[in-house]
């Protein structure tokens, strides 16, 4: 409706969708599919969602690995119920706390408040539970043999995670299309 309150046909239009920019609607702004705010709004969203998506994913099979490997000891334990954390805060007061962590710089961190990162770096602790569940879970179905024999054909530990076991457990945590 261009005007408030007029419910006639005559009323009814499109402006606020495909208009052009003008003053008297839209506070000058253009409409929706015009708008170059949008789509970069649209934007930032995927490329969040993407980079939350990869960090946690990554830091999933990390925390699954320590976990899965250290099962029965108290650092594994620490780690599984650290990772739990975020899951019992809610969603406002975890935002809250890392905008107070990030408002200034901490030793080598800068100050991340205004920034993308800080999204991402939330949006990743937020979704750690989640991903630490789906890792440790990937892990059970490797067996140890794999890596014991990564073992003595030499390779080191990096070598076995990265041509070993990450390759075996991406599957559980990358969906099919990727």
């Amino acid at each position: 409706m261009l005007q408030d309150g007029n419910y006639s046909l005559s009323n009814l239009s499109v402006q606020h969708w495909i208009g052009q920019s003008n003053t008297i609607y839209n506070h000058g702004e253009p409409g929706v599919l015009r708008n170059p705010k949008i789509y970069q709004t649209a934007w930032n969203s995927i490329r969040l969602s993407l980079w939350t998506a990869f960090f946690t994913a990554l830091l999933g099979i990390i925390l699954g690995y320590g976990i899965v490997k250290g099962r029965g000891t108290r650092l594994s334990k620490l780690v599984e119920q650290l990772a739990f954390i975020p899951y019992i805060i809610p969603g406002i007061a975890f935002g809250a706390v890392y905008i107070a962590m990030f408002a200034k710089p901490l030793g080598p961190i800068p100050a991340l408040y205004p920034t993308f990162a800080l999204l991402v770096i939330v949006s990743v602790g937020k979704h750690l539970p989640y991903s630490s569940r789906s890792g440790v879970s990937a892990m059970m179905q490797v067996g140890r043999e794999l890596e014991e024999a990564g073992q003595i054909a030499g390779a080191n530990a990096w070598q076995r995670f990265r041509r070993l076991i990450f390759p075996l457990t991406s599957s559980g945590l990358w969906p099919d299309f990727c």
